[in-house]
């Protein structure tokens, strides 16, 4: 009886072991068994079998190492709480992908949903990839981006409008896995409207006030009030 030291080497630079990954003892044959496993480490690649025995090295034994199955999801950006200009554009959307050690994978399509977090409906999130477009038609609107090469899922640079409010971005995987961005805050446009709300137009006699309060709104383009902007009256003569 003899025993067998099997150990591991990286042909892809992935993860190696300095130490045996088995030993077994021969049998009566000569031979030696080994139910090969690859450690779990967060590592794929080609990787080169040795067994040596009684100082004696055998011929080398090269085998690879796949991802495994999609397992978690994660947002990647955006990271933090942000906020953007209603119609101007925001970090990109993207997600990883990823198995149970932690390799990329690249075979599962993300579903992104965007919820509501002050009640009004969500705001439209047009993206630069994919054709990527979740609608804020509600609380929540959802759209689902195919699956990357690499394991990162691109939704693109975030564009919103016309709606404001605050709202956070979910990605799921089809296992369920999911998780959810930091908060995300649509805030008004430039000022570019003015509209008179009332008190246009209306007549009264010299020295009497006005029936009436003069009274206007400033919007962005999408009609959203702006506030803290400075109002100047002036009277011309019809």
């Amino acid at each position: 009886t003899q025993t067998v030291y099997l150990t591991s080497s990286s042909l892809t630079g992935g993860a190696t072991s300095d130490q045996p990954l088995y030993t077994a003892s021969t049998d009566g044959t000569g031979s030696a068994a080994f139910p090969i496993v690859h450690p779990g480490t967060p590592h794929v690649g080609t990787f080169r079998l040795t067994a040596s025995v009684g100082g004696k090295t055998s011929n080398p034994c090269d085998y690879t190492v796949t991802v495994g199955q999609p397992t978690n999801v994660k947002i990647v950006s955006p990271t933090s709480p942000t906020s953007i200009t209603q119609g101007g554009t925001g970090s990109d959307l993207r997600a990883r992908v990823t198995d149970l050690y932690g390799n990329l994978v690249g075979s599962a399509p993300v579903t992104f949903t965007l919820t509501s977090v002050t009640g009004s409906p969500a705001p439209t999130i047009t993206s630069t990839l994919y054709g990527c477009t979740v609608p804020g038609t509600s609380n929540t609107a959802s759209a689902t981006v195919p699956p990357a090469v690499f394991g990162y899922v691109d939704c693109g640079t975030i564009t919103v409008g016309p709606n404001l409010g605050s709202f956070t971005v979910t990605a799921t995987i089809p296992n369920g896995a999911t998780d959810t961005s930091a908060q995300i805050t649509v805030a008004n446009g430039p000022a570019t409207q003015f509209l008179y709300e009332s008190g246009n137009p209306q007549s009264t006699a010299v020295n009497t006030p006005f029936g009436s309060p003069l009274k206007a709104i400033v919007e962005d383009a999408s009609g959203n009030p702006v506030d803290g902007k400075l109002v100047s009256l002036s009277f011309t003569a019809a």
